[in-house]
């Protein structure tokens, strides 16, 4: 599905992505983790097309999406193609991202109203109320929220419900728990994995919360310094041998990473 190949993504004289490599399989729930300042949001923002590398390439294939979406290269793309490809990727950010003067009702429809303009109002109605039921929600007590009214998991949640509004084939997620109290975090983990069951979804997950991450990955990629230090399924990742590896699964203060900056 993703196939990520030498990336080097910088700003000015800082190196931030060196020699990337990893591939991201069907319909799998790989997550990116490591210290801060590592380049796992830099890593998802060249994923999404909203940071151009400076050299690699970022191989995705969409394929059933229509034959000039097969296999393409989201670092070579021009804007107008990769506004077509980002169609098929959708993002839930941090704290959501929602735009707060816009009903729950008004973020989910918004992307459809956008880029699917032939659809009625009828339609649009029908296919939001089912993206916030799938997501967890209640249409009749929720659709016509502000964002001010929600909490931390509901926004999450609509964050979600949007980023699913096109149908897309990948979904990534950037510090989806981040914020949230442990029990709406579990939450939160639990819905990833449904949509992938639901809908097929292969996802992407950057995340600092260990925990959530062996718990709920196929797969784990650990950046360190902007390189890639180790992939892996949680049980090698909790038996990795490298004593990196163990001080930050571990969250211990003492080890070979507590100098590194």
């Amino acid at each position: 599905m993703i196939k990520i190949q030498e990336l080097v993504f910088a700003r000015g004289a800082q190196v931030v992505l060196d020699g990337i490599n990893l591939e991201v399989k069907d319909a799998e729930v790989l997550s990116v983790m490591g210290p801060s300042g590592c380049g796992k949001t830099t890593l998802l923002k060249c994923l999404s097309g909203l940071e151009r590398p400076r050299s690699g390439r970022i191989l995705v294939d969409l394929d059933g999406a229509g034959d000039e979406f097969e296999e393409v290269d989201l670092a070579s793309l021009d804007e107008a193609r990769l506004n077509r490809v980002r169609r098929n990727i959708g993002v839930v950010f941090q704290y959501a991202a929602l735009f707060d003067s816009m009903s729950v009702y008004e973020n989910v429809s918004f992307p459809i109203y956008r880029f699917e303009p032939e659809r009625t109002e009828a339609q649009v109605r029908e296919e939001v109320q089912r993206l916030v039921e799938m997501v967890g929600l209640h249409p009749a007590q929720d659709l016509h929220k502000m964002p001010a009214e929600l909490s931390g998991g509901m926004r999450k949640r609509v964050g979600l419900a949007r980023a699913l509004a096109l149908k897309p084939r990948i979904i990534l997620y950037d510090e989806p728990s981040s914020g949230l109290d442990p029990i709406s975090a579990a939450n939160i983990d639990r819905l990833i994995l449904e949509m992938r069951e639901k809908v097929g979804v292969t996802s992407v997950v950057v995340s600092h919360h260990v925990h959530n991450v062996l718990a709920t990955s196929d797969r784990v990629a650990m950046l360190l310094g902007g390189q890639m230090l180790t992939v892996g399924t949680p049980d090698e990742i909790r038996e990795s041998p490298d004593a990196r590896v163990q001080q930050f699964i571990r969250g211990s203060a003492e080890g070979p990473l507590t100098d590194v900056e």
